[in-house]
């Protein structure tokens, strides 16, 4: 029984240092995005961002889940362009057929229209597309 004990308690060691190991890596990752937004604005001549600030604004991401200001300025022109109620209000996609809210869907801000196909699916279209 003493060896089945140690074995047990050796694997759950083993399994605690693996999601501690993947913490550290996670939050090294976060760390780093940090680094290189400050960096970017800097070179832009604007002020650094606390990390507290920068967790905060974190809300506008890409795709691959890093910051990216650019998201952010596209909802503001959207609000411009196609109102307030704009954040609200949901659409169906034509491919998924998920209800989706508005701002997860391509726009033509020229024509001031709002596209049938969600942004995922249209990403997913043109993968296929250049694959081939």
């Amino acid at each position: 029984m003493a060896k089945l004990k140690n074995i047990s308690s050796s694997k759950k060691n083993k399994t605690e240092i693996q999601t501690k190991k993947k913490a550290t890596k996670l939050k090294n990752k976060s760390i780093n995005a940090f680094n290189s937004v400050n960096y970017r604005r800097r070179k832009k001549g604007l002020k650094e961002l606390s990390y507290g600030e920068y967790v905060s604004q974190k809300i506008a991401l890409d795709s691959s889940g890093r910051f990216h200001p650019r998201k952010e300025n596209a909802k503001t022109k959207a609000i411009s362009i196609f109102g307030k109620d704009f954040l609200e209000k949901r659409k169906t996609c034509i491919k998924c057929k998920k209800k989706k809210k508005l701002i997860e869907f391509s726009m033509r801000y020229s024509k001031k229209l709002i596209l049938n196909v969600c942004k995922e699916c249209e990403q997913e279209r043109q993968k296929k597309y250049w694959k081939n």
